[in-house]
């Protein structure tokens, strides 16, 4: 009677723990062993995804980056200046010759700078005499010709500021008015 007990406690067993034999054969279906295969390709699939979105973070961070305030007040743009409070800074007469070669003419303009930032006021004056001469070197370049129309004054209007700006390093004049203008 032991014996019979012993039987059918190895035949329990048996039933309990799969054969090896069994084990190999059920791996292999479908949903069973490929869970981690799935796993796997699920994790290299997100691991991608978020390597990319990453990537592409850094490049917009890099890309709209507005960069140290010492930066920024010495780069500041034309949208920046818009939002900046602006001031005028009168600048002396200036009298210059014309390169007309029939007749010395004589151009006679004041004008008045307008000027965005928080140091521009400084950056002016520190810098006046070069700007002084950029103005007197471009003004006695030009011809009665080319300053006697009204898209001549522009054209002088727009150049003067590029190059004031250059000469600065930075964008701090806006824009140029001319409070008196005389050809002579």
């Amino acid at each position: 009677m032991e014996e019979e007990k012993k039987a059918v406690e190895d035949k329990a067993a048996d039933k309990k723990t799969p054969d090896k034999d069994k084990v190999k054969k059920t791996s292999g279906e479908p949903g069973k062993g490929t869970k981690k295969k799935f796993s796997l390709k699920m994790i290299l699939i997100i691991s991608g995804v978020i390597l990319a979105l990453g990537g592409a973070s850094l490049a917009a961070i890099t890309y709209f980056k507005k960069g140290s305030p010492a930066e920024s007040e010495t780069n500041i743009t034309n949208e920046d200046l818009s939002a900046i409070k602006t001031e005028n800074y009168k600048l002396e007469t200036f009298i210059v010759n014309l390169t007309d070669s029939e007749r010395n003419k004589y151009l006679k303009v004041t004008m008045e700078l307008e000027i965005a930032g928080l140091k521009a006021k400084e950056d002016i004056e520190a810098n006046l005499s070069k700007i002084r001469d950029v103005i007197v070197l471009f003004l006695s370049a030009k011809s009665f010709d080319e300053v006697k129309s009204i898209e001549g004054k522009i054209d002088l209007k727009t150049e003067l500021v590029k190059r004031i700006n250059a000469s600065l390093k930075s964008s701090v004049v806006r824009e140029i008015y001319f409070t008196e203008f005389v050809v002579q």
